[in-house]
């Protein structure tokens, strides 16, 4: 498989170079050849450009190999590879060329014509263009009028996207070339001289050659005589650059204008230059025919050049009007008439000119109708690129906007990452600091205290930990975890915990719990209890008097399927209505203008709703002043009941026997409160920054059992948690079982250390979790 980088760029190249100098060898074609002599896209797309240049040079058999060596390369893609399409088109716009000089214009026109649907990029713009004006000069040949310059134009468009002046003057002078012959001579004197003004003083002979002859052609048109033969004096000393092909066409008009501007002798010369290089020679194309009957009628050969036109009005079943372009027919009578006149045919002469001046006016009326046709499609595509650039700007804006979303939430992240951490420190160290306290108190009220305190404790982590999931759930980092769960007991347990506040403000609290069915709800535990949480603190901070009720209600939906509906309703204040929506947004407090610190901060309620959204759980609220506030929450029922997680006792039984751990953290507070709390299980601990910092005791104590560390350290700790256990590992000569306690609750990260199969307790620590690790690995190395 080619890189594609590089091929594009080479394409790139290659299409530079031959827009520049179309029959000099393309040094990108050889770049092409040498990227990739095994890739099948290159080689083919390399057979393209060589194809091309062999066309231009005149031989036919080269142009042929190169052709059928480009779709063995495409036969030998799979449909589904993702250059395909770009080297099947640069194939049949080859063989258009060959087409084209052979003018099977419908052939050429049934060939492109489908690829019209897939110029957008990756399509590379100067194969765009060269398609478009494939086309147009097809649809030209075949009479279409409306088609032509719709391509023409849409050439021009393409041209000027690219930038490049030799494209756009070969653009510009080929639509100038086709409105001149539709007598058009305004839009052609317009746009060849746009044309000729971009090549005139360059060495870029193909747009010279297009742009030149066609300003040339389109003077001469309009009588401008003196102008058009010093323009072909000008571009004859290009000849040698171009083609047979190119020439005859070339030597052909050179001669119609010498012979207009009195020039006889110099016409005739290149007529006879002309005519041998013409694919019939017995037969000669128009351009030669009009020019040479005028060179020989001005010399008095007027009964050879009646003969030239009879022939060919005879070989074409159509006479002079089978000639492509009105102008060609026009000019056709118009050298009749004159060859009639002086042969002494008067009649012969008059009917010629009443029917030149009949096409004449057939064209003119056409050239007017071409004007228009022009004016409406150059409106047309101008309001279609503006469309596109609005497009453009509009997606360029959203992707800077989303750019800037996408640094938002990735500085949200970080923040989170920090908050959790460093928030998530001082509970930890508190936990341990608490439980070490327990065998030392003795009197009952004061174990009564400690409980409360460790209840509080265990109440803010619950809080931590909700924040920090609502936070990633509105940043699209994580997602509610549904399960069953015990409705009535985690109830009772948040009226337990509420109720020192309502006797505190003179308030009841009441509870009441549906005995019907369903026996369980699912959701996310912790949300729906940091949600209900805020719910109840809210109603009992602004009910000055009276009664808060938390209430459970089970019911069915309309499919029979069933759900609790959750309320808290109090006898407060009330919200008005217009209020109601307000009252979710952050920071928004109604009844608190002077922000009193008592009342809190205004994001119960902001909090409130973003978790019912997080977990899907519908919201609603009743309320009016004076009335008091009701606000409901739908939970989906469950048929089951979670098991029972088993209580682990306060006093935990010993461990069977000491262990010798490691004790890894950067925060000192951490570390020694983890460190106390594990010698006061009767472990044997040593304690550091980083694992170096062990490692240099190591050989004066006894084997290491396993080592905790926190996962986030210093910066000149020597790695993260996961490399200080690599590091310790490779120091041990015994398997060394390991713990990650941290702050971190990313997901990715739980995922990688879940990949790297290291357990990893939350902070602030759960001891009955941290003691369940203990006994499990005092097996593993035996005293």
């Amino acid at each position: 498989m080619t890189d594609a980088a590089p091929l594009s760029a080479l394409i790139d190249l290659a299409w530079q170079a031959h827009a520049q100098d179309r029959c000099a060898p393309n040094p990108a074609v050889a770049a092409l050849r040498a990227h990739a002599p095994d890739d099948a896209l290159a080689q083919g797309l390399a057979a393209t450009f060589e194809g091309r240049r062999q066309l231009w040079l005149g031989d036919t058999a080269a142009y042929e190999d190169a052709l059928a060596d480009a779709r063995r390369h495409l036969a030998g893609l799979s449909p589904a590879h993702p250059g395909r399409q770009a080297l099947a088109m640069a194939c049949d716009d080859l063989a258009t060329q060959w087409l084209h000089r052979h003018n099977r214009a419908d052939e050429v026109v049934a060939l492109l014509t489908p690829w019209l649907a897939h110029l957008a990029p990756p399509t590379h713009p100067l194969q765009t263009f060269t398609l478009l004006h494939r086309l147009a000069v097809a649809h030209e040949r075949l009479r279409q009028p409306e088609m032509a310059l719709r391509h023409h134009f849409e050439a021009i468009q393409t041209a000027r996207a690219t930038n490049a002046p030799v494209l756009l003057a070969i653009a510009l002078g080929s639509l100038g070339g086709y409105q001149a012959s539709l007598l058009d001579h305004q839009g052609a004197i317009e746009h060849c001289r746009e044309a000729w003004s971009l090549c005139a003083d360059t060495d870029q002979w193909p747009a010279i050659h297009v742009a030149g002859i066609n300003l040339m052609m389109a003077l001469s048109g309009t009588d401008q005589h003196a102008q058009a033969a010093a323009l072909a004096d000008r571009l004859s000393a290009w000849e040698p650059h171009f083609n047979a092909y190119q020439r005859w066409v070339r030597s052909a008009f050179y001669g119609s204008v010498y012979q207009r501007a009195g020039r006889l002798e110099l016409a005739q010369h290149w007529l006879d230059v002309s005519l041998p290089l013409c694919a019939d020679p017995a037969h000669p194309p128009v351009e030669w025919v009009w020019g040479q009957a005028a060179v020989w009628t001005d010399q008095g050969r007027a009964r050879e050049a009646w003969g030239l036109l009879e022939r060919l009005r005879q070989h074409d079943p159509e006479g002079f009007e089978g000639a492509t372009f009105p102008a060609d027919a026009c000019r056709l009578h118009d050298e009749a008439a004159r060859a009639c006149e002086a042969l002494g045919d008067l009649a012969g002469a008059l009917r010629h000119q009443r029917r030149a001046a009949t096409l004449g006016e057939q064209a003119h009326r056409r050239a007017a109708e071409a004007q228009r046709l022009a004016l409406s499609i150059r409106l047309e595509l101008a309001r279609l690129a503006d469309q596109r650039d609005r497009a453009l700007q509009e997606g360029r804006r959203l992707a800077e906007l989303n750019t800037a979303l996408a640094q938002a939430d990735a500085a949200k992240t970080r923040f989170l990452a920090a908050a959790s951490h460093d928030l998530r420190q001082p509970l930890h160290a508190l936990t341990l600091r608490a439980a070490m306290f327990e065998p030392l108190l003795n009197d009952p009220a004061q174990h009564a205290m400690l409980s409360e305190m460790n209840a509080c404790v265990q109440a803010l982590r619950g809080m931590l930990d909700s924040l920090l999931d609502l936070s990633r759930a509105e940043a699209g980092e994580a997602r509610a975890r549904p399960a069953p769960l015990d409705l009535r007991d985690l109830l009772l347990r948040l009226a337990s915990e509420h109720q020192p506040q309502a006797e505190s403000r003179g308030l009841q609290l009441s509870l009441r719990v549906s005995n019907a069915l369903p026996p369980a709800a699912l959701s996310d535990a912790l949300l729906l209890e940091s949600l209900l949480r805020n719910l109840l603190g809210n109603a009992l901070k602004y009910t000055p008097e009276g009664t808060v009720l938390l209430c459970a209600r089970a019911a069915r939906d309309g499919t029979g399927q069933p759900f609790w509906r959750l309320q808290v309703r109090d006898s407060g204040i009330g919200i008005a209505s217009e209020h109601q929506q307000a009252i979710f947004e952050p920071f928004v407090q109604l009844d608190n203008p002077g922000r009193q610190r008592a009342l809190g901060q205004g994001l119960g309620l902001a909090i409130v709703q973003r978790l019912a959204r997080a977990l899907d759980h519908p919201l609603s609220l009743r309320s009016a002043p004076g009335r008091g506030s009701c606000f409901e929450l739908r939970v989906p029922g469950h048929a089951g009941l979670p098991a029972s997680a088993a209580v682990v006792a306060a006093t935990l039984p010993p461990l069977p026997r000491p262990l010798h751990l490691a004790v890894i953290e950067d925060d000192e507070g951490s570390r020694r409160a983890l460190a106390g709390w594990l010698r006061s299980q009767g472990c044997r601990v040593t304690e550091g920054e980083d694992a170096r910092s062990i490692e240099a005791v190591l050989d004066t104590l006894p084997a290491l059992d396993g080592v905790i560390t926190d996962l986030q350290l210093a910066a000149d700790a020597g790695g993260d948690g996961v490399a200080q256990i690599e590091r310790l590992r490779r120091r041990c000569a015994h398997p060394l079982a390991a713990l990650i306690v941290s702050g971190d609750t990313r997901p990715d990260t739980a995922g990688r250390l879940q990949a790297l199969d290291l357990p990893c307790l939350r902070k602030p620590v759960d001891l009955a979790a941290l003691r369940q690790w203990l006994g499990r690995i005092t097996p593993q190395h035996p005293g």
